[in-house]
């Protein structure tokens, strides 16, 4: 893929693969296991699920296109409308916020009077403080996954009562789904701070 100029990143698989793989298991799960009692019968049968190389490589495509659209829905939801639903602590790192602290920092870099703009730090941060970038980078891997993952759970858990009888799966598999939907959930916001924290970070490291 080098070859053609195209980079493969952590957010690629953790972000995009990975969660479109978990709605795709999802599926597969509740078509293969419709009678399956408990989770170590819904892991019996798909184990016993034959896929050879062509479709293994099909499989990981639509993944990776289902992870950007479960990503955009994700985006939305939590990106735009998440201040209002997300508890106080954690919506407080909002960028804007959070730029604030640094704002002297911010103005000996890109001038006095100068508007704070997000983008302005991340440019600045994966240019001049490369190792810092690079951890605000998994951390922003990280939170996407957790995201992301917990948007193709909550269609798989959605798909389950259309496709199937909501009693088709025993009830600690649904409960497992919700369980995993609100840590994810509550991981993206924790990852999410993280990230704004350490590119924020980056304006007052001493450059060389």
């Amino acid at each position: 893929m080098d070859k053609l100029g195209i980079k493969a990143t952590l957010y690629d698989f953790l972000g995009y693969v990975v969660p479109g793989l978990t709605f795709i298991v999802g599926l597969v799960a509740m078509f293969v296991c419709k009678e399956c009692s408990d989770i170590s019968a819904i892991a019996k049968n798909f184990l016993d699920v034959k896929v050879g190389v062509v479709a293994s490589a099909l499989i990981l495509i639509a993944a990776y296109i289902l992870g950007h659209a479960f990503a955009s829905i994700s985006s939305f939801l939590f990106e735009k409308k998440g201040e209002n639903l997300s508890p106080k602590k954690y919506y407080e790192m909002d960028p804007k916020q959070v730029s604030e602290k640094f704002r002297t920092y911010y103005e000996k870099i890109f001038g006095n009077g100068s508007e704070i703009e997000f983008r302005n730090v991340i440019a600045y941060s994966e240019e001049k403080t490369k190792a810092v970038y690079d951890t605000a980078f998994v951390f922003l891997s990280i939170y996407g996954f957790s995201r992301n993952t917990s948007m193709a759970l909550f269609f798989v858990l959605i798909a389950n009562f259309i496709v199937l009888d909501y009693t088709a799966w025993n009830g600690w598999v649904i409960l497992g789904l919700v369980l995993g939907i609100i840590a994810l959930i509550h991981n993206y916001f924790r990852f999410r701070e993280y990230y704004v924290k350490q590119i924020f970070a980056s304006l007052i490291v001493p450059l060389d």
